[in-house]
């Protein structure tokens, strides 16, 4: 059953004598709110605002004050009061010539509840909100923007960051009316670029300070999924906010939600977690898709995402939902580096025994480029954590003394953030390093605006041609949209793109003449990809096709990346209708990726990755084992010394995998296709 009230919440209410007693008691089983946990609190009628302002003393022994609980202590309370500490116990029953308890509990109460002491029109930080909610002439009953191309589309932004949905939908036309972030770092940053200041714990506001709104984007908590922590999904606290979501969802509804998590999610308890999700989204009404995205289409970096689409189903006028078709651009990090000056700012170098501890690091010694970025291919996935240890790369250009950090504009480029926007150490905002923590955790705007795009041509928000946000608010010439409609609805996206780069510069201007051939569907050949799925759809199969047969590395290796996760997916959870890795084997894409071992450096390493995965599946060992010409480049990777490090590894886990480790030839019965690659 789906739990549309959200995560637990609740307060102990009690005179203001008991209140400190109160919070001694929760606070030592752990029950007590972190951040404003006592609020004043009215009975029947009168909010506590007014109950507060009353009274000289506020304090007073008399006035009544609420206590608020943790999730955890709602939930026990809910159950029974389980756990309930004594001392609170004997408060909650009624003694000995007293009318009442001294303490009681009221369930469902939050922070900013109107009992205490908030009230919508007061406390929204947006100037403009009494207008949201409020369905224009012709607009449909779930009190949205009518669909007009002339009028703005409103959404929220929950668990905003710095506001990386923001920035998407901005660029679209859209007008934000409600945005909550925890962090109080990140409020500075969210503030200083859109002059509104998000609320801050979800848990403390009512949907009914929400609103209505047309679309809900939220990049909720990825720590309990991600590879880089406990992954515990669902048993980890932080991944239950996911149904303050579905609260929100189902009070606002909203006609379209928009939702990025860590790519693990999909393989987390084999797919469980992911399924929980989809079935609550539906069972709220909504009919929902997923897809795996990788942001290195378009920017110089790897980090693949999980896009969580859902369109409310009693929508009159929806159209199928389609995937964004992106550019695949080759980009390489180089393109977004700073000058040279960078590389000998203190402030971005290793120090000297930095560099002398990373060099004689197990890690370094077996292959440097583990730790090294290559310029000329894709960064590796900008993490909160970065500048944090184990998990940072680093640049190191010919001429720099010393290895060094990429800059916080260097992350804010790979992440596809304008060139303008704001960050923490500059401008006032105190703290540079923040930045890095804040830029790991936020979602690629690029990538949002191009979904976005797509969601609203599905929902009637645009029938036309969509605005040219990002152009208009960043000095960028507009792109041209060319005769594909659906192709077309990137354009805003690569905008947005060109001003996440660096102006005036050779690549620049080559970047710009790519989109400008993507979009008009020119002559130039630009491969396109729409990321994966559970499946390989017979569309699928021939986008994969396309890409790995283009001369351009990153095309390729994109493919190759794609068909790797869609075959981990199916190892791990094996809930696919169709084997992906009987397709790949049987639909001629086994070969391609093969003869990828022969390509560039980049390609080779991801084509070896790939094969890694695929060959624990028994529908494809069969053809790899016969596959003479892959088989003697993998024992060329395996025994060359320059290969060294993981691809070499790899490569004779592949051959063991095979059953051919050590062997001249593949077991007689298989035979062996020949081999002209010399």
């Amino acid at each position: 059953m789906c739990a549309t009230d959200g995560l637990p919440v609740g307060a102990f209410v009690a005179h203001g004598r008991h209140v400190d007693a109160l919070r001694r008691a929760l606070r030592k089983a752990a029950w007590l709110k972190a951040g404003i946990n006592v609020t004043p609190y009215a009975e029947g009628d009168a909010t506590g605002a007014e109950a507060a302002a009353a009274l000289p003393d506020a304090d007073a022994p008399s006035v009544l004050r609420a206590v608020h609980v943790t999730p955890l202590g709602a939930a026990a309370m809910a159950a029974g009061g389980a756990g309930l500490p004594t001392a609170i116990e004997g408060l909650l029953k009624q003694q000995p010539g007293e009318s009442t308890a001294a303490v009681r509990w009221v369930p469902g109460l939050r922070v900013r509840s109107a009992a205490c002491g908030f009230g919508r029109p007061a406390t929204r930080p947006w100037a403009a909100v009494e207008v949201v909610g409020v369905a224009s002439e012709g607009g449909d009953e779930s009190g949205g923007s009518s669909g007009s191309d002339q009028q703005p589309f409103t959404y929220s932004e929950l668990f905003a960051g710095i506001g990386g949905f923001r920035v998407a939908l901005d660029s679209l036309g859209g007008r934000c009316v409600f945005a909550s972030e925890l962090d109080e770092s990140a409020q500075k940053v969210y503030h200083k670029n859109f002059g509104d200041c998000p609320f801050g714990d979800i848990l403390e506001i009512g949907t009914e300070e929400i609103g209505s709104h047309d679309v809900l984007t939220g990049g909720f908590p990825c720590q309990p999924f991600s590879n880089l922590g406990e992954k515990q999904g669902f048993a980890d606290p932080r991944g239950q906010l996911f149904r303050e979501i579905i609260r929100v969802i189902y009070a606002c509804r909203p006609r379209a939600v928009i939702l990025e998590n860590v790519a693990n999610l999909v393989y987390i308890d084999g797919g469980s977690s992911l399924e929980q999700i989809l079935q609550d989204l539906s069972d709220v009404g909504y009919d929902v898709d997923w897809r795996l995205i990788n942001c290195s289409e378009l920017l110089p970096q790897q980090r693949l995402r999980l896009y969580i689409v859902g369109l409310r189903r009693d929508i009159d006028g929806k159209t199928d939902f389609r995937w964004p078709e992106l550019p695949v651009l080759d980009t390489s990090l180089a393109q977004v580096l700073e000058g040279p000056e960078v590389d000998n700012d203190t402030q971005n170098m290793l120090s000297e025994e930095q560099f002398a501890k990373l060099q004689t690091s197990s890690e370094y010694m077996q292959d440097p480029e583990k730790r090294l970025a290559q310029l000329h291919a894709k960064a590796r996935t900008l993490t909160s954590g970065y500048r944090g240890g184990i998990r940072s790369e680093f640049v190191f250009r010919v001429g720099a003394p010393r290895p060094r950090y990429f800059t916080v504009r260097e992350c804010a480029r790979l992440q596809g953030f304008p060139e303008s926007f704001v960050h923490c150490g500059s401008e006032g905002l105190p703290d540079r390093n923040r930045a890095y923590h804040q830029l790991g955790n936020a979602v690629c705007p690029v990538v949002v605006a191009a979904i976005a795009a797509c969601v609203l041509s599905a929902i009637g928000l645009h029938r036309g041609t969509l605005p040219s946000g990002a152009a208009t608010s960043h000095g960028i010439e507009p792109l041209p949209r060319g005769p594909d409609p659906h192709r077309g609805l990137t354009a805003s996206a690569l905008e947005l793109l060109l001003a996440a780069s660096p102006t005036d510069t050779a690549e620049s201007l080559q970047l710009r003449v790519l989109c400008e051939a993507f979009l008009l569907g020119g002559s130039s050949g630009v491969p396109s990809s729409t990321g994966c799925g559970r499946e390989l759809s017979a569309s699928d199969v021939e986008g994969l096709r396309r890409l790995l047969t283009s001369s351009l590395p990153g095309a390729q290796t994109t493919a190759l990346f794609a068909i790797g996760r869609v075959a981990y997916l199916e190892g791990q959870t094996g809930v696919a209708k169709t084997a992906p890795a009987a397709v790949v084997a049987s639909g001629g894409l086994l070969g391609l990726v093969t003869g990828c071992l022969a390509g560039a450096n980049e390609v080779q390493r991801q084509a070896v990755t790939t094969l890694k995965i695929l060959s624990t599946f028994e529908s494809v060992v069969g053809p790899l084992a016969r596959d003479a010409c892959a088989l003697q480049r993998l024992r060329e990777f395996m025994q060359d010394a320059e290969a060294g490090g993981s691809i070499g590894r790899q490569a004779g886990e592949i051959l063991q995998n095979l059953g051919v480790l050590g062997n001249g030839s593949p077991p007689p019965a298989m035979g062996t296709v020949g081999c002209e690659c010399a």
